[in-house]
Protein backbone atom coordinates (compact mmCIF):
# COMPACT_ATOMS: atom_id res chain seq x y z
CA UNK A 1 0.00 0.00 0.00
CA UNK A 2 1.41 3.17 -1.12
CA UNK A 3 2.68 5.57 1.76
CA UNK A 4 1.09 8.64 2.66
CA UNK A 5 2.91 12.40 1.87
CA UNK A 6 1.91 15.57 3.16
CA UNK A 7 3.85 18.33 1.07
CA UNK A 8 4.36 21.86 2.62
CA UNK A 9 5.82 24.61 0.12
CA UNK A 10 6.16 27.52 -2.09
CA UNK A 11 7.84 29.19 -4.78
CA UNK A 12 9.17 27.56 -7.85
CA UNK A 13 11.48 25.25 -6.27
CA UNK A 14 8.25 23.81 -4.28
CA UNK A 15 6.33 23.38 -7.31
CA UNK A 16 9.19 21.77 -8.99
CA UNK A 17 9.63 19.17 -6.23
CA UNK A 18 5.97 18.75 -5.78
CA UNK A 19 5.60 18.24 -9.60
CA UNK A 20 8.45 15.79 -9.66
CA UNK A 21 6.71 13.91 -7.01
CA UNK A 22 3.59 13.78 -8.57
CA UNK A 23 4.68 12.45 -11.79
CA UNK A 24 7.08 9.51 -10.10
CA UNK A 25 4.33 8.58 -7.46
CA UNK A 26 3.58 5.18 -8.45
CA UNK A 27 7.71 4.92 -8.95
CA UNK A 28 8.54 6.02 -5.50
CA UNK A 29 4.94 4.33 -3.91
CA UNK A 30 3.46 7.14 -1.95
CA UNK A 31 0.20 9.05 -1.89
CA UNK A 32 0.44 12.80 -2.05
CA UNK A 33 -2.43 13.30 0.53
CA UNK A 34 -2.23 16.99 0.74
CA UNK A 35 -0.51 20.24 0.53
CA UNK A 36 -0.14 22.98 2.55
CA UNK A 37 1.28 26.57 0.86
CA UNK A 38 0.97 30.68 1.26
CA UNK A 39 1.32 30.46 -2.76
CA UNK A 40 3.77 33.37 -2.78
CA UNK A 41 3.11 36.00 -5.05
CA UNK A 42 6.32 37.53 -5.55
CA UNK A 43 6.89 34.72 -8.11
CA UNK A 44 3.68 35.43 -10.37
CA UNK A 45 0.97 33.06 -11.19
CA UNK A 46 3.20 30.31 -13.16
CA UNK A 47 4.04 28.33 -10.66
CA UNK A 48 1.12 28.00 -7.85
CA UNK A 49 1.14 25.40 -5.95
CA UNK A 50 -2.60 25.21 -4.67
CA UNK A 51 -3.69 25.31 -8.50
CA UNK A 52 -1.31 22.70 -9.64
CA UNK A 53 -2.69 20.52 -6.65
CA UNK A 54 -6.24 21.21 -7.67
CA UNK A 55 -5.77 20.44 -11.06
CA UNK A 56 -4.78 16.84 -9.69
CA UNK A 57 -6.79 15.62 -7.50
CA UNK A 58 -4.19 16.62 -4.38
CA UNK A 59 -6.09 18.19 -1.63
CA UNK A 60 -4.93 21.85 -0.52
CA UNK A 61 -5.03 22.09 3.69
CA UNK A 62 -6.10 25.69 5.19
CA UNK A 63 -3.71 25.47 8.39
CA UNK A 64 -0.70 23.33 9.46
CA UNK A 65 -2.73 21.97 12.37
CA UNK A 66 -5.48 20.14 9.93
CA UNK A 67 -1.85 17.66 9.87
CA UNK A 68 -3.02 16.80 13.37
CA UNK A 69 -6.19 15.17 12.01
CA UNK A 70 -4.61 12.96 9.74
CA UNK A 71 -4.92 9.24 10.81
CA UNK A 72 -2.28 8.36 8.96
CA UNK A 73 0.46 10.64 7.53
CA UNK A 74 3.88 8.71 6.75
CA UNK A 75 6.12 11.20 5.37
CA UNK A 76 6.23 15.26 5.66
CA UNK A 77 8.19 16.93 2.94
CA UNK A 78 8.84 20.81 3.42
CA UNK A 79 10.59 23.11 0.71
CA UNK A 80 10.06 26.70 1.65
CA UNK A 81 7.36 26.31 3.74
CA UNK A 82 7.09 29.63 5.33
CA UNK A 83 6.04 28.62 8.75
CA UNK A 84 8.33 26.97 11.70
CA UNK A 85 6.84 23.58 12.57
CA UNK A 86 6.31 22.49 16.22
CA UNK A 87 6.95 19.23 17.30
CA UNK A 88 3.53 18.01 17.38
CA UNK A 89 3.59 18.39 13.68
CA UNK A 90 6.75 16.84 13.00
CA UNK A 91 6.06 13.74 14.88
CA UNK A 92 2.98 13.33 13.04
CA UNK A 93 5.47 11.87 10.38
CA UNK A 94 5.60 8.29 11.50
CA UNK A 95 8.63 7.49 8.90
CA UNK A 96 10.16 10.88 8.35
CA UNK A 97 9.65 14.39 8.00
CA UNK A 98 12.05 16.45 5.72
CA UNK A 99 13.32 19.99 4.96
CA UNK A 100 15.28 21.01 1.47
CA UNK A 101 17.01 24.46 3.17
CA UNK A 102 18.68 26.16 0.20
CA UNK A 103 21.91 26.79 2.23
CA UNK A 104 24.58 25.28 3.80
CA UNK A 105 24.38 24.10 6.81
CA UNK A 106 25.45 24.65 9.62
CA UNK A 107 26.97 27.80 8.26
CA UNK A 108 23.97 29.90 7.19
CA UNK A 109 20.29 28.45 8.97
CA UNK A 110 17.16 31.01 8.99
CA UNK A 111 16.48 33.44 6.53
CA UNK A 112 18.25 35.63 3.99
CA UNK A 113 20.74 33.47 3.60
CA UNK A 114 21.88 34.72 -0.10
CA UNK A 115 22.63 38.07 1.75
CA UNK A 116 24.99 36.96 4.41
CA UNK A 117 27.15 34.83 2.43
CA UNK A 118 28.02 37.62 -0.65
CA UNK A 119 28.76 39.92 3.25
CA UNK A 120 30.96 37.26 4.79
CA UNK A 121 32.65 36.83 1.58
CA UNK A 122 31.80 33.54 1.37
CA UNK A 123 33.75 31.11 -1.65
CA UNK A 124 30.97 28.59 -1.81
CA UNK A 125 27.88 28.27 -0.98
CA UNK A 126 25.00 25.60 -1.16
CA UNK A 127 21.67 23.45 -0.60
CA UNK A 128 20.79 20.94 2.08
CA UNK A 129 18.16 18.41 2.80
CA UNK A 130 17.77 17.82 6.88
CA UNK A 131 15.66 15.63 8.65
CA UNK A 132 12.75 18.47 10.08
CA UNK A 133 13.27 18.72 14.07
CA UNK A 134 12.60 21.28 16.71
CA UNK A 135 14.22 24.50 15.76
CA UNK A 136 15.50 26.60 12.74
CA UNK A 137 17.01 24.20 9.66
CA UNK A 138 18.84 22.30 13.00
CA UNK A 139 17.92 18.40 12.24
CA UNK A 140 20.42 16.24 10.80
CA UNK A 141 21.57 16.16 7.40
CA UNK A 142 20.54 14.05 4.97
CA UNK A 143 21.82 15.33 1.61
CA UNK A 144 23.83 17.76 0.07
CA UNK A 145 25.28 19.90 -2.84
CA UNK A 146 27.56 22.50 -3.22
CA UNK A 147 29.23 24.92 -5.57
CA UNK A 148 31.75 27.87 -5.45
CA UNK A 149 30.79 31.29 -6.02
CA UNK A 150 32.21 34.40 -7.30
CA UNK A 151 33.56 37.06 -5.74
CA UNK A 152 31.35 39.35 -7.77
CA UNK A 153 28.27 37.89 -7.45
CA UNK A 154 24.52 39.42 -7.10
CA UNK A 155 22.08 38.29 -4.21
CA UNK A 156 19.61 37.53 -7.56
CA UNK A 157 22.43 35.74 -9.24
CA UNK A 158 23.48 33.32 -5.89
CA UNK A 159 19.43 32.56 -6.02
CA UNK A 160 18.85 31.24 -9.30
CA UNK A 161 21.93 29.15 -8.91
CA UNK A 162 20.65 28.00 -5.21
CA UNK A 163 17.76 27.10 -7.15
CA UNK A 164 18.65 25.39 -9.72
CA UNK A 165 21.16 22.84 -7.36
CA UNK A 166 18.50 22.48 -4.80
CA UNK A 167 15.88 20.68 -8.02
CA UNK A 168 18.87 18.79 -9.07
CA UNK A 169 19.84 17.80 -5.06
CA UNK A 170 16.24 17.03 -4.82
CA UNK A 171 15.48 14.94 -7.79
CA UNK A 172 19.05 12.94 -6.95
CA UNK A 173 18.16 11.75 -3.48
CA UNK A 174 13.95 11.55 -2.90
CA UNK A 175 13.40 8.40 -4.43
CA UNK A 176 16.47 6.57 -1.93
CA UNK A 177 14.90 9.19 1.03
CA UNK A 178 11.90 7.95 0.75
CA UNK A 179 13.37 4.05 0.37
CA UNK A 180 15.17 4.59 3.72
CA UNK A 181 18.59 4.90 1.70
CA UNK A 182 20.52 7.54 3.55
CA UNK A 183 22.55 7.99 6.52
CA UNK A 184 22.34 10.82 8.80
CA UNK A 185 24.95 13.63 9.36
CA UNK A 186 24.50 15.44 12.89
CA UNK A 187 25.31 19.37 12.32
CA UNK A 188 26.97 19.54 15.73
CA UNK A 189 29.60 17.11 14.34
CA UNK A 190 30.41 19.92 12.08
CA UNK A 191 31.08 22.77 13.78
CA UNK A 192 35.02 21.66 14.34
CA UNK A 193 35.62 21.99 10.39
CA UNK A 194 32.41 24.43 9.15
CA UNK A 195 31.37 27.51 10.90
CA UNK A 196 27.75 28.30 12.13
CA UNK A 197 25.54 30.93 11.93
CA UNK A 198 21.60 31.75 11.85
CA UNK A 199 19.89 34.52 10.46
CA UNK A 200 16.62 35.88 10.75
CA UNK A 201 14.27 37.98 8.27
CA UNK A 202 14.04 40.93 10.25
CA UNK A 203 17.96 41.58 10.19
CA UNK A 204 17.65 42.59 6.52
CA UNK A 205 15.89 45.76 6.96
CA UNK A 206 19.41 46.57 8.89
CA UNK A 207 22.03 45.45 6.10
CA UNK A 208 20.35 47.30 3.62
CA UNK A 209 20.77 50.45 5.04
CA UNK A 210 24.35 51.63 3.79
CA UNK A 211 26.76 54.21 5.22
CA UNK A 212 28.00 56.53 2.31
CA UNK A 213 31.21 56.94 4.46
CA UNK A 214 32.67 53.29 4.15
CA UNK A 215 34.72 52.09 1.72
CA UNK A 216 33.67 51.77 -1.82
CA UNK A 217 34.43 47.69 -1.81
CA UNK A 218 32.13 47.51 1.62
CA UNK A 219 29.12 49.64 -0.12
CA UNK A 220 29.08 47.62 -3.12
CA UNK A 221 29.18 44.24 -1.05
CA UNK A 222 26.42 45.40 0.47
CA UNK A 223 24.34 46.15 -2.62
CA UNK A 224 25.38 42.84 -4.49
CA UNK A 225 24.02 41.53 -1.15
CA UNK A 226 20.78 42.95 -0.71
CA UNK A 227 19.61 44.32 -4.17
CA UNK A 228 16.70 41.89 -5.04
CA UNK A 229 14.68 42.75 -7.92
CA UNK A 230 11.06 43.19 -6.55
CA UNK A 231 11.84 44.16 -3.23
CA UNK A 232 13.10 47.57 -1.51
CA UNK A 233 16.51 48.20 -2.51
CA UNK A 234 19.36 48.98 -0.43
CA UNK A 235 19.50 52.64 0.37
CA UNK A 236 21.11 55.41 2.35
CA UNK A 237 19.93 58.14 4.57
CA UNK A 238 21.71 61.69 2.63
CA UNK A 239 20.41 65.02 4.11
CA UNK A 240 17.66 63.58 6.17
CA UNK A 241 16.60 61.82 2.73
CA UNK A 242 16.13 58.02 1.80
CA UNK A 243 18.05 57.11 -1.59
CA UNK A 244 17.79 54.18 -2.80
CA UNK A 245 20.89 52.16 -5.05
CA UNK A 246 20.02 51.73 -8.71
CA UNK A 247 22.35 49.16 -10.65
CA UNK A 248 23.26 50.06 -13.81
CA UNK A 249 23.41 47.83 -16.75
CA UNK A 250 27.60 47.83 -16.68
CA UNK A 251 27.00 46.68 -13.00
CA UNK A 252 27.53 50.41 -11.27
CA UNK A 253 25.55 51.37 -9.04
CA UNK A 254 24.25 55.46 -8.57
CA UNK A 255 22.00 56.77 -5.55
CA UNK A 256 18.66 57.54 -7.63
CA UNK A 257 17.70 61.35 -7.32
CA UNK A 258 15.42 62.27 -4.37
CA UNK A 259 14.06 65.23 -5.33
CA UNK A 260 10.22 63.80 -4.48
CA UNK A 261 11.32 62.10 -1.39
CA UNK A 262 10.65 63.77 1.82
CA UNK A 263 13.08 64.20 4.66
CA UNK A 264 12.20 62.51 7.31
CA UNK A 265 14.02 63.57 10.51
CA UNK A 266 13.21 61.73 13.69
CA UNK A 267 12.67 62.90 17.14
CA UNK A 268 14.51 61.61 20.11
CA UNK A 269 17.16 61.30 23.10
CA UNK A 270 20.85 62.13 21.66
CA UNK A 271 24.09 62.75 23.30
CA UNK A 272 22.26 63.87 26.72
CA UNK A 273 24.37 64.49 30.24
CA UNK A 274 21.52 63.66 32.98
CA UNK A 275 22.54 64.06 36.57
CA UNK A 276 20.84 61.88 38.59
CA UNK A 277 16.94 61.09 39.56
CA UNK A 278 16.07 62.77 35.75
CA UNK A 279 12.31 62.27 34.62
CA UNK A 280 11.74 62.62 30.63
CA UNK A 281 8.32 62.00 29.50
CA UNK A 282 8.28 61.06 25.54
CA UNK A 283 8.03 62.00 23.24
CA UNK A 284 11.16 64.40 23.16
CA UNK A 285 13.74 66.09 20.94
CA UNK A 286 16.83 66.59 23.29
CA UNK A 287 20.22 66.34 22.10
CA UNK A 288 23.77 67.70 23.28
CA UNK A 289 22.52 69.37 26.31
CA UNK A 290 23.66 69.45 30.36
CA UNK A 291 20.64 68.43 32.39
CA UNK A 292 21.03 68.82 36.28
CA UNK A 293 19.65 66.46 39.35
CA UNK A 294 15.96 65.97 39.75
CA UNK A 295 14.98 67.54 36.49
CA UNK A 296 11.63 66.73 34.99
CA UNK A 297 10.93 67.38 31.48
CA UNK A 298 6.99 67.03 29.75
CA UNK A 299 6.50 65.45 26.78
CA UNK A 300 6.67 67.46 23.29
CA UNK A 301 9.73 69.39 24.73
CA UNK A 302 13.03 70.56 22.48
CA UNK A 303 15.97 71.15 23.97
CA UNK A 304 18.68 71.74 21.68
CA UNK A 305 22.62 71.68 21.50
CA UNK A 306 24.32 73.42 24.77
CA UNK A 307 21.31 74.55 26.81
CA UNK A 308 22.26 73.78 30.83
CA UNK A 309 19.33 73.24 32.58
CA UNK A 310 19.81 73.02 36.96
CA UNK A 311 19.00 71.08 39.84
CA UNK A 312 15.14 70.71 40.21
CA UNK A 313 14.10 72.67 37.80
CA UNK A 314 10.92 71.22 35.98
CA UNK A 315 9.86 71.73 32.46
CA UNK A 316 6.31 71.44 31.21
CA UNK A 317 4.87 70.33 27.98
CA UNK A 318 5.59 71.82 24.38
CA UNK A 319 8.10 74.40 25.29
CA UNK A 320 11.28 74.78 23.10
CA UNK A 321 14.32 75.75 24.29
CA UNK A 322 16.94 76.34 21.97
CA UNK A 323 20.77 76.56 21.86
CA UNK A 324 22.43 79.53 24.17
CA UNK A 325 19.67 78.95 26.98
CA UNK A 326 21.20 78.08 30.72
CA UNK A 327 18.64 77.74 33.07
CA UNK A 328 19.47 77.97 36.92
CA UNK A 329 18.23 75.54 40.00
CA UNK A 330 14.66 75.14 41.10
CA UNK A 331 13.02 76.96 38.47
CA UNK A 332 9.45 76.06 36.85
CA UNK A 333 8.96 76.63 33.40
CA UNK A 334 5.23 76.39 32.30
CA UNK A 335 3.60 74.89 29.19
CA UNK A 336 4.13 76.49 25.56
CA UNK A 337 7.07 78.63 26.81
CA UNK A 338 9.34 79.90 23.75
CA UNK A 339 12.53 80.51 24.10
CA UNK A 340 14.54 82.72 21.15
CA UNK A 341 18.18 83.18 20.38
CA UNK A 342 17.56 85.28 16.52
CA UNK A 343 15.86 88.33 16.79
CA UNK A 344 16.23 88.73 13.55
CA UNK A 345 18.73 91.78 13.27
CA UNK A 346 18.91 92.31 9.87
CA UNK A 347 15.35 92.10 9.22
CA UNK A 348 14.95 88.15 8.92
CA UNK A 349 16.59 84.51 10.31
CA UNK A 350 20.09 84.64 10.42
CA UNK A 351 19.86 81.36 8.65
CA UNK A 352 22.83 78.68 10.66
CA UNK A 353 24.90 81.99 10.87
CA UNK A 354 25.71 81.83 14.52
CA UNK A 355 27.47 84.96 15.11
CA UNK A 356 23.78 86.59 15.29
CA UNK A 357 22.57 84.13 18.02
CA UNK A 358 22.49 85.47 21.67
CA UNK A 359 22.37 84.07 24.88
CA UNK A 360 19.57 83.65 27.83
CA UNK A 361 20.43 83.34 31.28
CA UNK A 362 18.18 82.52 33.75
CA UNK A 363 18.81 82.72 37.54
CA UNK A 364 17.32 80.83 40.10
CA UNK A 365 13.79 80.24 41.86
CA UNK A 366 12.67 81.76 38.53
CA UNK A 367 9.13 81.07 37.32
CA UNK A 368 7.59 81.25 33.89
CA UNK A 369 4.04 81.22 33.32
CA UNK A 370 2.22 79.54 30.03
CA UNK A 371 3.13 80.52 26.80
CA UNK A 372 5.79 83.23 27.72
CA UNK A 373 8.24 84.36 25.20
CA UNK A 374 11.59 84.77 26.11
CA UNK A 375 13.92 86.99 24.08
CA UNK A 376 17.93 87.12 24.36
CA UNK A 377 17.64 88.44 28.08
CA UNK A 378 18.97 87.69 31.52
CA UNK A 379 16.59 87.21 34.66
CA UNK A 380 17.88 87.45 38.11
CA UNK A 381 16.94 85.14 40.87
CA UNK A 382 13.56 85.09 42.29
CA UNK A 383 11.57 86.22 39.55
CA UNK A 384 7.82 85.21 38.12
CA UNK A 385 7.04 85.98 34.82
CA UNK A 386 2.97 86.00 33.78
CA UNK A 387 1.88 83.83 31.47
CA UNK A 388 1.91 84.96 27.82
CA UNK A 389 4.13 87.38 29.03
CA UNK A 390 6.78 88.62 26.18
CA UNK A 391 10.55 89.80 28.04
CA UNK A 392 12.37 91.71 25.65
CA UNK A 393 14.72 93.08 28.12
CA UNK A 394 17.30 92.24 31.41
CA UNK A 395 15.60 91.82 34.47
CA UNK A 396 17.61 92.53 37.52
CA UNK A 397 15.54 93.25 40.58
CA UNK A 398 12.84 89.96 41.82
CA UNK A 399 9.51 90.79 41.38
CA UNK A 400 6.53 89.89 39.31
CA UNK A 401 6.56 90.45 35.52
CA UNK A 402 3.52 90.33 32.79
CA UNK A 403 2.74 92.02 29.92
CA UNK A 404 4.19 92.56 26.21
CA UNK A 405 6.53 93.82 26.51
CA UNK A 406 6.86 92.46 30.24
CA UNK A 407 7.03 95.26 33.10
CA UNK A 408 7.09 94.78 36.90
CA UNK A 409 3.98 95.00 38.22
CA UNK A 410 4.82 93.75 42.35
Amino acid sequence: MPKTLYFLGSKPIGYHSLKFLNENKEKFDIQIAGILTNDNPHFGTEYVLSKYASDHGIPVLDNIDDLLDKPEVDFIISIQYHRILKKKHIDKARVLAINLHMAPLPEYRGCNQFSFAILDQAKEFGTTIHRLEVGIDSGAIIAEKRFPISSGIFVKELYNLTEKASIELFKENIENILKGNFELKKQEDLFPSRSCSIHFRKEISGVKQIDTSWPEEKIYRHIRATHMPGFEAPFSIVNGRKRHYKIESDGSFILEDSANQPGIMHCGIRNVEFGENVSVYEPVNMYECKLGNNVFIGPFVEIQKGVEIGDRTKIQSHTFICELVKIGHDCFVSHGVMFINDTFTDGGPARGDKSKWKNTVIGNHVSLGSNATILPVSICDHVVVGAGAVVTKNIIEPGIYAGNPARKIR
